[in-house]
């Protein structure tokens, strides 16, 4: 059961930044194509990395506070461009 752990573990390490990464990559993209929910998946599976090694105390709640910060900052700028979009079409 341990080795389990460890394998699922090892998983969430790898997928970890390149789930943080391919958000930010994916959210310019729907951005600039119109269309929705790609970057949900990738941040959800982001989520799911860190909560399986927050559950193992690998990471600290500090750094998870600042990537969740960085989350919700990027999220408000592209929501302020898309209000833009919205007005200008307008």
């Amino acid at each position: 059961m341990k080795e389990i752990g460890y394998i699922i573990q090892n998983i969430g390490y790898n997928i970890m930044p390149i789930s943080f990464i391919a958000y930010f990559i994916l959210k310019i993209l729907e951005f600039k194509w119109n269309k929705k929910g790609y970057s949900s998946l990738a941040k959800s599976i982001w989520y799911i990395a860190v909560g399986i090694s927050t559950l193992d105390g690998d990471i600290r709640v500090e750094k998870l506070v600042i990537m969740m910060i960085f989350f919700d900052a990027f999220d408000s700028f592209i929501e302020y461009k898309e209000e833009n979009r919205k007005s200008k079409n307008s």
